[in-house]
């Protein structure tokens, strides 16, 4: 997915067992840049893609367990791309 428009391939790694959720920019040249705070840490997570504002750049919907002073929580949280790979929570 080319998150930020700028004509290659971006990465988003999610997996599950470990804590994950991470965008990775394509810098040219197989060089990727991690983007830290671009996308929410959470263990187990899956995500998957959309264009729900129809704005004509990819949002993501992130899903998995996190922990917080209650115990084990499960999220999913939808992210707004602004065009330039700037994720912003949506819902």
């Amino acid at each position: 997915m080319d998150v930020d428009n700028d004509g290659d391939l971006d990465l988003v790694l999610s997996a599950g067992g470990a804590l994950s959720a991470r965008l990775c920019r394509n810098d040219g040249n197989d060089q990727f840049t991690s983007v830290t705070n671009a996308l929410p840490q959470v263990y187990d997570s899956s995500h998957s893609w959309a264009d729900y504002d129809n704005d004509g750049d990819q949002d993501v919907l992130i899903s998995g367990y996190n922990f917080g002073s209650g115990g084990v929580y499960e999220m999913t949280r939808l992210y707004r791309n602004d065009g330039r790979g700037n994720f912003t929570t949506a819902a």
